[in-house]
């Protein structure tokens, strides 16, 4: 009434007595703001008494379970009362498809094969462009070749052609190192070529003396047995390694 708001609030509590006799309901209380006294006051309703009479045999409702039972289960407290239906439970849910290990490599994969096939594709066209860095990548597959050749001579009966092979493999590897043809190659250019290079001088001693020793068998009468054979093998192979360090 004259534009006075007004209302109301209903405050239901279900109880449930355990046991039958008299049964007192102490005063509830409830404080709320008075706008006239402009204070807070309370206010609380009488204690009510109660005589709970026995149920019928059989419905006497069991004993309700702790609030804080474990689990938050539903539990029937009594035939005549169902639970409407199980609680939830939580469970981790499963990561999202984007975030899936098996779904960023299989997007990564096609990246790594461009990236791979684009420079792939840039170090063949360096190969076929430029014919002095294109010899120095095979320079060690070179000699690998004639050393391969060499090991199937290797018999001293074949001596010559045997110490030809190996001469000719450190001969391959200096020219394709040093873009310059083996034929007439001398050991005096070889020395002026590695000097460049900054060859250790004991490297450039130890290839001159297997060279001196290949040129003696080939071209002098020489008996050589198989051990020293497999000896001089392992000697130019070491060498080839030592010269691979120094030429990079």
């Amino acid at each position: 009434d004259d534009g006075v708001l007004k209302g109301s609030k209903t405050f239901k509590t279900v109880i449930v007595p355990q046991t039958p006799g008299r049964k007192t309901i102490a005063p509830i209380a409830f404080s709320f703001f008075d706008p006239v006294e402009k204070k807070y006051s309370s206010i609380a309703t009488p204690a009510l008494s109660l005589e709970v009479q026995p149920g019928a045999p059989g419905t006497t409702p069991a004993p309700l379970p702790p609030a804080n039972a474990r689990g938050g289960e539903v539990k029937v407290v009594n035939q005549d009362i169902s639970y409407l239906k199980n609680l939830s439970k939580w469970k981790t849910a499963s990561p999202l498809l984007y975030r899936q290990p098996w779904f960023i490599a299989l997007n990564i994969f096609p990246l790594l094969c461009l990236g791979f096939a684009f420079f792939y594709q840039r170090w063949q066209e360096r190969l076929s462009s430029d014919v002095a860095y294109a010899r120095r990548r095979k320079a060690s597959a070179a000699a690998r070749t004639y050393l391969k050749q060499a090991k199937g001579l290797l018999k001293p009966a074949q001596a010559g052609e045997y110490y030809a092979a190996i001469s000719r493999a450190l001969l391959e590897y200096i020219a394709h190192k040093a873009n310059v043809s083996a034929d007439g190659l001398t050991f005096t250019a070889i020395s002026g070529l590695l000097a460049a290079r900054k060859v250790r001088q004991e490297t450039v001693a130890q290839l001159k003396e297997i060279l001196d020793e290949c040129d003696l068998v080939r071209f002098a009468p020489t008996e050589v047995s198989q051990g020293m054979m497999q000896e001089m093998h392992a000697k130019a192979e070491d060498l080839i390694g030592s010269l691979e360090k120094e030429l990079k």
